[in-house]
């Protein structure tokens, strides 16, 4: 990169949309605006927020692509021009790949991003081919990018609820002396509501009190919107009863307390407004860095439960894969796993017994298992050849000199 341009050019790693070159940012709200089906994106109509059209979680991915993209040209080059058409060229793709690599993003971060800034700029050009984004060099990007999972250690859900219940019964009993206790009774009754259930962090983020979280009858129950959930699916959700008196205690006492009334959002701050996604999920980073000495986001909730699911009750995966709205490809290699881990288990018991077994009676459990000799069989009386032993020698003679027996020819 031309060190002159990096040092004149503020460092923007997405650009956003209002900063787009100006034949891309046309061309994709005409995309929008749309009526049909194109591939496979879904298309919204405008609505009457604003006049713009609703962001959906597709449509946000490929912008949040194409902003990377063009912001790493902004960088590269000094200036983009109307459109980044002309700059999709291998060349420049191999020098935006070598950027996102030293800037520590993952195999798989790179090619979810390539892949969906091919679906943009299909969208905004369907006349040209964009088909070496997908396969450069003729091989698939999950090939050219390799998928190294990361391990991440999980903790006990049942660990968790202990944690949030003590943390709720702090606030209650006054030891958590700041803002009167109201900030711990809101963590409590989020952290709850992830623990327990597990939904996405986008999905709690936009909850309103009686429109996401309704009261019926004598419980709290959520649901998520279509517009709200990543797959565009409805979902209603039913609360454990552990959870309740938390939620009815923030709702009832530290939403009050934060404004509450002049809005319809659940989850409010001490700055008496509704707090952001980035602002819950530093609640949830901030407590599980204090309980357990290293910080996790929100997402990392719902490994703990689907961990924890498949070590204890397996059978019930499927069931959980439709509460935290996992795909059936995902359903399905978490209950292969988990029933391999059952295997092992009872395998693994099956030979602790055994071993018990021939300690008890006294022996190495080699000795007690080491495989025996086949029984003989007909074939083998009747059928193998017999070999006769050796005639007893007289004492004081030998073959040669023994006495020939009668019948024999002198």
């Amino acid at each position: 990169m031309n060190r002159a341009i990096e040092a004149a050019v503020p460092l923007v790693l997405r650009m956003r949309l209002a900063d787009w070159p100006t034949a891309d940012r046309i061309a994709w709200q005409q995309a929008l605006s749309q009526s049909t089906r194109r591939f496979g994106l879904d298309i919204v109509t405008p609505s009457g927020r604003g006049g713009e059209p609703p962001s959906t979680a597709t449509t946000e991915i490929r912008q949040k692509a194409y902003g990377t993209f063009a912001a790493f040209l902004a960088r590269h080059l000094g200036e983009v021009g109307p459109s980044v058409l002309p700059h999709v060229t291998p060349a420049i793709l191999d020098a935006y790949v070598t950027d996102q690599e030293s800037r520590g993003n993952r195999p798989v971060t790179i090619a979810k991003r390539i892949d969906n800034l091919q679906a943009f700029l299909r969208l905004i050009a369907p006349a040209q081919d964009f088909a070496f984004l997908r396969r450069p060099g003729g091989l698939p990007l999950s090939r050219v990018f390799s998928r190294k999972p990361r391990t991440v250690e999980t903790r006990d859900t049942t660990e968790i609820i202990d944690r949030i219940t003590a943390l709720h019964a702090a606030a209650k009993a006054g030891e958590c002396r700041y803002a009167s206790g109201h900030p711990a009774l809101r963590d409590a009754a989020l952290l709850a509501i992830l623990a327990s259930r597990a939904p996405r962090i986008g999905e709690v983020t936009v909850m309103e009190l009686g429109r996401h979280l309704v009261w019926r009858k004598d419980r709290w129950d959520m649901q998520v919107e279509v517009e709200d959930n990543k797959n565009d699916r409805y979902r209603r959700i039913s609360l454990p009863d552990w959870v309740q008196p938390i939620l009815s205690d923030y709702i009832q006492i530290a939403r009050p307390a934060f404004g509450g009334h002049a809005t319809p959002a659940l989850w409010m701050s001490t700055r008496r407004g509704p707090c952001s996604l980035s602002s819950l999920s530093a609640i949830v980073t901030r407590w599980t860095t204090r309980w357990f000495g290293q910080g996790r986001g929100p997402h990392w909730l719902r490994k703990c439960l689907t961990t924890f699911v498949a070590n204890e009750q397996p059978e019930l995966l499927p069931d959980v894969a439709v509460m935290i709205d996992h795909g059936p490809t995902v359903a399905l290699g978490h209950y292969n796993l988990a029933k391999s881990l059952v295997a092992g288990r009872r395998h693994n018991a099956r030979i602790e017994h055994m071993t018990a077994e021939a300690e008890a009676a006294g022996l190495d459990y080699l000795d007690r298992h080491r495989p025996r000799r086949r029984p003989a069989t007909w074939q083998d009386r009747y059928c193998q050849p017999a070999v006769a032993a050796p005639a007893a020698t007289p004492a004081g003679t030998s073959a040669e000199t023994s006495p020939p027996t009668p019948g024999d020819a002198s």
